[in-house]
């Protein structure tokens, strides 16, 4: 069981150690951005979802920034 899950999580990988699952970082990461603009803006502000917010948005800003490096060096 466990080569099967390390056998999944490497073939989410390609050659290079980006993740192909690029239009789900995208999605991902606009989607928390957007959650977090609007709850900046609305009564419920709590320090707590925004910071929860703050460690999803993280990770998935570094990972889209890989991604962009990639295609550009892949265009080139």
């Amino acid at each position: 069981m466990l080569v099967s899950v390390i056998y999944s999580a490497v073939s989410m990988v390609n050659t290079t150690g980006i993740p192909v699952f690029e239009y789900a970082i995208v999605f991902g990461l606009v989607l928390f951005l957007l959650i977090k603009d609007i709850l900046s803006v609305s009564e419920v502000q709590r320090k707590t979802i925004i910071s929860s917010l703050n460690m999803v948005i993280g990770p998935l800003l570094v990972l889209f920034i890989a991604t962009v490096v990639y295609k550009i060096i892949e265009i080139l």
